[in-house]
């Protein structure tokens, strides 16, 4: 994409513009040197000021931004990447990331020269659902504050938004799963089981190290125990609103995780067999983000 950056004076800058006519009628008027002198400085500053709040945006290049999990009407944890190309430091960069109807707005206080810079803040979540960021805009008045740059960065980046834990705490009754249940965390069990393919959210302490030095994929081994229970969360066990119900499956899922116990979790046409652990989790809220309550009745 060409590098295009935009650059006009603020306020700050037509005021100080109109300073420098001002020193320039004055000294016209008394044909002072001194005045010519000063006044020739200030158009010099007004100059480099252009210069550099322009050169603090040049070669700027945007490379990922990850956005986890967020809880509806909370703040959640982001990561932005970005990439320098200049020789140059840059410094005090407004960025706002644009969805429909919301912004997102942070400052990055430096970028480091022929770098790339993971810059952290904070994404304020607002209703649940499957969000999409279409622009990234990012501007400065660094280093004088006389001249508003910017740049655009079109985008596409979706995150979600999961329904708030919410509701009556008492677990829907547990249910029996057969005679092996497997762990996909291995956190429980005894007996070697088979091998999957490993997920971000799996511990490591079970990846079969041995089979990757061989050339295999990481694999994880996973374990059975006999005779255990679970628990099924579903939308038939709720009641209310839409929103309501979702809510509730929300905190089941986070009582679940807290009080490590396998559960299944059915929603609509989606169905997740009995495991827990991050993946789990992830993939369960991540369905209740998405749900749009087109099968309910």
């Amino acid at each position: 994409m060409k590098e295009r950056i935009y650059i006009i004076p603020n306020r700050f800058g037509l005021m100080y513009g109109f300073g420098v006519i001002v020193t320039l009628v004055a000294g016209t008027i008394y044909s002072n040197n001194l005045v010519y002198l000063l006044c020739f400085f200030l158009v010099a500053l007004f100059v480099i000021g252009m210069v550099q709040t322009n050169s603090n945006l040049r070669g700027i290049e945007f490379e990922k931004l990850q956005i986890p999990l967020v809880e509806e009407d909370s703040l959640g944890s982001s990561v932005l990447w970005l990439k320098s190309r200049n020789k140059e430091d840059h410094h005090q960069l407004q960025i706002r990331l644009m969805e429909e109807n919301h912004e997102h707005k942070f400052i990055a206080d430096k970028i480091s020269a022929k770098t790339l810079t993971p810059i952290r803040f904070g994404i304020q979540a607002q209703d649940r659902g499957k969000k999409k960021l279409f622009k990234m805009h990012v501007s400065t008045v660094f280093p004088f504050g006389l001249f508003y740059a910017w740049r655009v960065f079109p985008i596409e980046i979706y995150y979600d938004v999961y329904p708030k834990p919410m509701g009556r705490r008492e677990l829907p009754e547990a249910q029996m799963i057969g005679e092996a249940f497997q762990v996909d965390l291995g956190n429980t069990g005894d007996d070697y089981s088979q091998h999957i393919k490993y997920q971000p959210g799996h511990s490591q302490r079970h990846i079969d190290w041995k089979a990757y030095a061989r050339g295999r994929p990481l694999l994880v081994k996973e374990f059975t125990d006999g005779d255990r229970s679970s628990y099924q969360i579903s939308l038939e066990q709720t009641n209310g609103m839409l929103l309501e119900r979702l809510r509730q499956m929300s905190l089941w899922v986070h009582i679940c995780e807290q009080k490590k116990v396998a559960y299944s979790f059915q929603l609509a046409q989606k169905s997740i067999p009995p495991g827990m652990g991050l993946h789990q989790r992830n993939v369960c809220l991540k369905a209740l983000a998405e749900f749009d309550g087109g099968s309910v009745a």
